[in-house]
């Protein structure tokens, strides 16, 4: 049965086209920015900039792209916060919704319905650059879906995405719809007004998704363990210091893949290697936690890192293993295939509080789409379950700097036996804890 749309969802949002859901601020408009909105009329400095001429598109695809042209587009077309005061609507005002709404509903009626955004994504590459692997996994072994689906021998099953609590820290947005602007722009991802990527463009980029997708899959793919043969990281009889030296090995062996990682995303290697070295700083034990998804095993709920066992409950950092194993766990569950994962590592690498230069941008908007061909049918829904894991990656990204900076403070002199890169990305730490903030905080 046919669902009967409401005058509200009749008439699209006057900012940028998408579903209203009512009268915000005075005018129609959706829910995102409705949210939009409130957040920049309650940031008392906010000084949004845009470096694009100020004529950027404000479309449902491209809303979130500038939150300057974004600001001026709601004060176009009448959104004021003085607006929500005026009470209970006339009824000539009410006679005027109605009359708007009828119209848009001859429209629909008389017209053709627009293709959806993956619809004619697909159909315009499906058959140039589908994104696949001959390597065929056996009936006994585990096959995964892009979108969130796993499959097995006897069939396929939805994974339900359930989210482990979060950690509580000082800064967090108000909801992961809210940090979804920052994990995913928008819920969507960007493309032109028309959500038709022109096969021509996804030709040009497909060596270079194929390259970073390959290279994961050589390095990370197979990182399942046999858990019989690994041993706990943290002996009960070591002390902190001792504990924290082997994490910092198993995990330095992990960022040194990593970084080789890093070096196959198109751009990374053009930027000068300050810039590169502060985006590894800000973001590398994010992408970390997104690889130790790939070995993790969900019945038994063991971890791996490098070359041992990440108990849960440590006898000298509980929080912080038992925060890992709940993200890990989170992640896992959704049971994303590591061509996605792959993809994530691209988008988490290049996020920064600068303006990227065009090639960055250009392989932000290609790791995008490739992201959204991966997910399938179902992408919007998924982006909203990846905004999630972005905000609690964050978090206990956070909550490791945290835990390095007291164990320094017991051993003074800890720092000199940790290994060098470790050192070098995580040994200025208030510069990375305030690089995470702005992660939690940007589009707020």
């Amino acid at each position: 049965m046919q669902k009967v749309l409401t005058q509200n969802e009749l008439i699209p949002c006057s900012v940028c086209g998408d579903k209203s859901s009512g009268i915000h601020y005075g005018v129609h408009t959706c829910e995102g920015c409705k949210g939009f909105f409130r957040r920049s009329q309650s940031l008392s400095n906010s000084t949004y900039k845009c470096t694009r001429g100020q004529n950027c598109i404000v479309d449902r695809v491209n809303r979130n792209r500038c939150q300057y042209c974004r600001l001026q587009r709601c004060l176009k077309v009448g959104m004021s916060r003085a607006a929500v005061i005026f009470g209970r609507r006339s009824k000539k005002t009410k006679e005027k919704v109605a009359d708007i709404a009828r119209q848009y509903q001859q429209q629909a009626t008389t017209e053709p319905a627009a293709p959806t955004c993956y619809s004619s994504y697909q159909s315009d590459i499906q058959n140039v650059i589908p994104i696949s692997y001959n390597n065929q996994p056996t009936p006994s072994q585990p096959v995964y879906i892009s979108g969130g689906y796993s499959a097995a021998g006897n069939g396929l099953y939805m994974t339900p995405a359930i989210a482990d609590a979060p950690i509580n820290y000082t800064v967090v947005p108000e909801s992961a719809s809210d940090y979804a602007q920052m994990a995913i722009p928008g819920s969507e991802p960007p493309g032109n007004p028309t959500g038709v990527y022109p096969a021509q463009t996804m030709v040009e980029s497909h060596d270079f998704v194929k390259g970073l997708t390959n290279f994961f899959m050589n390095k990370f793919a197979n990182r399942q363990k046999d858990f019989s043969l690994l041993t706990d990281l943290f002996d009960q009889n070591m002390t902190l210091s001792d504990s924290w030296r082997r994490f910092a090995n198993d995990l330095t062996e992990i960022i040194q893949n990593l970084i080789e990682l890093a070096k196959q995303v198109e751009g990374f290697n053009d930027l000068n290697q300050e810039i590169q070295i502060n985006l590894l700083k800000r973001n590398v034990f994010e992408i970390t936690l997104l690889v130790l998804t790939l070995s993790y095993d969900i019945d038994s709920g063991q971890l791996a890192l490098a070359n041992d066992k990440l108990p849960r409950n440590s006898h000298t950092e509980p929080y912080l293993t038992s925060a890992m194993h709940d993200c890990v766990s989170t992640l896992a569950q959704r049971r994303f295939s590591p061509q996605v994962i792959a993809i994530l590592c691209g988008i988490v690498l290049l996020e920064s509080d600068f303006v990227p230069p065009p090639y960055v941008e250009r392989s932000n908007q290609t790791l995008y789409s490739a992201l959204q061909y991966e997910l399938g049918p179902n992408w919007e829904i998924l982006y909203s379950d990846i905004a999630e894991m972005r905000l609690q990656t964050s978090k206990v990204s956070r909550l490791h700097l945290e835990c390095l900076i007291r164990v320094k403070q017991l051993d003074m002199g800890l720092e000199q036996t940790l290994p060098p890169l470790y050192k070098e990305l995580f040994a200025d730490m208030n510069m990375n804890l305030n690089m995470i903030n702005m992660t939690t905080t940007q589009f707020q």
